[in-house]
């Protein structure tokens, strides 16, 4: 199947998905291409139709991310997750409830990377995590 057959094809699965008619269909492409028939549609035109199409019919905000990334030196980096974090927190009250410690994770971060928390990456609080984990399991012998 040719390139835009395959883009012809896709505009008719759009059209059935959005359960738009001929006659809005056909409208539509010529609002945004000023061409009365799909299939003389060149193929960046084939593709300006569909882009118009997802975005009108289904307008879907894009998802938040999870975690957010710094550049350093063009590097990447991926900070820890809001999950992370709480989950870190969490095992840190319970370090602090049931022994002597009073510990918090800007304490940690501090000792173990020389760094505050809000820079730890994902793999620093993974690390965390299994330390404070080990601390809460020799605090319960």
């Amino acid at each position: 199947m040719s390139e835009i057959k395959k883009e012809i094809a896709k505009i008719h699965v759009l059209k059935k998905l959005y359960q738009l008619t001929e006659e809005e269909l056909y409208l539509h492409v010529k609002n945004e291409t000023n061409s009365d028939s799909i299939s003389k549609l060149t193929k960046p035109q084939a593709w300006k139709v569909i882009k118009s199409l997802e975005t009108k019919y289904n307008p879907q905000k894009p998802k938040p991310r999870r975690y957010t990334t710094i550049r350093s030196n063009s590097n990447v980096i991926a900070l820890m997750t809001p999950d992370q974090r709480e989950y870190l927190e969490d095992l840190i009250g319970k370090i602090n409830a049931s022994t002597n410690y009073k510990m918090s994770l800007e304490g940690m971060a501090q000792r173990q990377f020389k760094k505050s928390e809000k820079l730890l990456t994902r793999n620093d609080a993974r690390i965390l995590t299994e330390a404070a984990k080990s601390i809460l399991d020799r605090s319960k012998k």
